[in-house]
């Protein structure tokens, strides 16, 4: 089982299934995302960025994930693989999701990077879009593992992204914080509220 350290969020994760976890606080995402790949290192974690090389940008965070491991940062980093991941203009390379190694977790950061190509609304997106989500999913099939899909824009969900996951949540990050479970293989729809006191602060909280 996956596992975030965190009681509301490891109730609602599923192992073995592809999570699209939707949130604009990129943050608090990110934060989330490192923990989750921390407490599950021991068994292989690959970690794709989507990315536009005219911007050079990389979300991943090393300095902050090693202090999120703690004492176990080397042996988390051996297991862990940072993968620069495709362009808008060479994600449609099949063999650029040819990606060897065995894993147990998968996270892909992030879908934002491609929207602005696919059109709002449009349920083929393009191609572009459509595209990525099932080349993911297909990998993570081949490795047998748990998915994580990190969507940093709210609002528009896109067609084929809400079809192929089996848990989608939503998390919004302002004066409280408010998780909405969208879809779920064994729950209903539920709202949870937390208050952003001392005690659920980001630190804190996760």
């Amino acid at each position: 089982m996956i596992r975030t350290g965190n009681r509301v969020f490891d109730s609602l994760l599923c192992s073995d299934a592809i999570i699209t976890l939707r949130c604009a606080d990129s943050a608090w995402l990110s934060e989330m995302i490192w923990r989750l790949m921390a407490r599950n290192a021991t068994e292989g974690v690959l970690y794709l960025q989507w990315t536009d090389y005219h911007k050079r940008y990389w979300s991943f965070d090393y300095e902050r994930f090693v202090r999120i491991c703690g004492a176990d940062a080397r042996d988390a980093m051996q297991n862990v693989h940072v993968l620069r991941a495709f362009t808008k203009d060479n994600n449609d390379v099949a063999a650029n999701w040819d990606v060897p190694g065995e894993y147990k977790l998968i996270v892909l950061d992030s879908l934002s990077e491609l929207y602005a190509d696919s059109g709002r609304g449009r349920s083929d997106g393009g191609g572009t879009l459509t595209y990525a989500i099932g080349k993911f999913v297909q990998l993570c099939i081949r490795k047998r593992a748990t998915g994580i899909i990190m969507d940093r824009r709210t609002g528009y969900l896109h067609e084929y992204l809400s079809q192929v996951s089996s848990v989608i949540i939503d998390v919004g990050v302002s004066r409280d914080i408010t998780v909405k479970v969208l879809k779920h293989p064994c729950l209903p729809d539920p709202t949870f509220c937390y208050p952003r006191d001392r005690q659920y602060r980001l630190s804190g909280w996760l």
